[in-house]
């Protein structure tokens, strides 16, 4: 063997050596590597185990979760739509305060959907053992176990988990977010309670101002007016939630929720849930308000539900997980309908005016129309009726809808919405029986 051939072999082997070498050193490097990340790994789930353990000993350290058990409708997974009783407990330092807010949650899970139902504090329904009182009343009388029997036997509906935050842990939340952005609509001010102090626009309200805001009432929208800017708020803490920015801050505000919560549901049921909704696309959030009249009754303020409209509520949502339309909630014995003849054919306008009655609305008065060539029947309503001549198409069967101009106007008078009863309504057989 030449002196070449042989400094090539040792060239050769030299390479095989360093390379043989640099695979041990990558595989051992890369082995300290998965040492140090499986040790970073289990370091985090200590931590979380350790942090989701001291939270779900708070969450069941409360002595109203058994109480509350025993009227909870038992399910066995979130696969099928569910109820929430969320309530939000007025404390004040007296104990057992009043359920300052009430909201029933509809989750339909598949559908990824959840309906807020708000549900007016001073609502006068039955109190299960107590008579007709105030719906917020139940709290302080008889805790979570009574509130959900008063809600659930009102609504007629199963509630299936529910939870109370108290109000210092909400501000305690807000706090820890470093705050939350609202459009604060209009001045909220108190004279009595210097921290109700709020000017118009958008702005980032610290815990106590977030509190001023969601509790304010006192103004001509009362409850319903602190109802509005609830769910307003309610969506924009949850928008400030899934910021980025916010995710360091979860195990703080998971801690202070834990301190001032009560509820059925565990750290498990929470997950899972979330988890569904963020591997499904999230979840959309609907929400409505029980409609109701404010009334003194023995010298105490009321809010009188209106059940009709509330049984049309709770039946669209629980039933076909849909909100009612603004039609669907109006009663057409409460629209005016002014009735008018605009073919000129004898008995046209009596015979409609018949048929709407029989449909419930209270028909103002009927008579011959500006002129009697109308082809097309109208609906014709006035500014901001539009809702209620929508319901009279909808009932009537047909017509075109027609916002009033300056004749219209004149002609409706103090009705709010007119039939002009075109040709067509002759081949329209409910009318047609009523001519002969």
């Amino acid at each position: 063997m030449n002196k070449e051939i042989f400094s090539e072999k040792l060239m050769e082997i030299d390479k095989e050596f360093k390379k043989e070498k640099s695979r041990k050193l990558f595989f051992r490097y890369f082995i300290r590597l998965l040492i140090i990340i499986g040790l970073l790994v289990l370091i985090f789930v200590g931590y979380v185990f350790f942090v989701g353990y001291g939270i779900q000993k708070k969450l069941t350290s409360h002595k109203g979760v058994e109480s509350a058990k025993k009227v909870l409708s038992q399910r066995a997974s979130f696969e099928e739509p569910f109820n929430v009783l969320l309530m939000g407990s007025d404390t004040r330092g007296e104990g057992r305060g009043r359920s300052d807010t009430l909201i029933v949650m509809r989750v339909i899970p598949k559908e990824r959907k959840a309906f807020l139902i708000s549900i007016p504090r001073d609502y006068r329904v039955e109190i299960p053992g107590y008579g007709k009182r105030k719906i917020n009343a139940a709290f302080a009388l008889g805790g979570s176990e009574l509130a959900i029997k008063t809600v659930s036997n009102y609504l007629g509906i199963d509630v299936h988990h529910y939870a109370i935050i108290d109000f210092q842990g909400f501000m305690k939340v807000v706090d820890a977010l470093g705050g939350i952005t609202v459009d604060v609509e209009k001045r909220l001010y108190e004279a009595k309670d210097s921290r109700v102090d709020l000017y118009p626009g958008v702005q980032r309200l610290n815990g106590e101002q977030a509190l001023a805001y969601v509790r304010f009432r006192h103004d001509e929208e009362g409850d319903f007016g602190r109802i509005r800017r609830q769910q307003q708020f309610l969506k924009a803490v949850a928008d400030e939630l899934l910021k980025p920015q916010a995710i360091p801050k979860y195990p703080r505000i998971a801690n202070i929720i834990a301190e001032n919560l009560e509820t059925d549901l565990s750290i498990r049921d929470m997950i899972s849930l979330a988890r569904y909704f963020a591997s499904n696309g999230g979840v959309k959030f609907y929400s409505i308000m029980l409609p109701g009249v404010p009334k003194n009754i023995g010298g105490v303020s009321f809010v009188v539900p209106d059940d009709a409209k509330v049984q049309i509520i709770v039946k669209k949502i629980m039933s076909e997980g849909r909100l009612p339309s603004p039609q669907e909630l109006l009663d057409p014995a409460t629209i005016n309908v002014k009735v008018f003849n605009g073919v000129g054919k004898p008995g046209l306008a009596r015979a409609v005016s018949s048929y709407l009655k029989d449909l419930g609305f209270n028909v103002y008065g009927s008579k011959n129309a500006d002129r009697f060539d109308y082809g097309t029947s109208l609906i014709i309503y006035k500014k901001g009726h539009e809702n209620e001549a929508k319901l009279v198409k909808e009932l009537f069967g047909f017509g075109e809808l027609v916002e009033a101009n300056e004749t219209y106007e004149k002609m409706l008078g103090g009705a709010f919405v007119g039939v002009i009863a075109g040709s067509d309504s002759l081949n329209f057989k409910p009318v047609a029986e009523r001519i002969r």
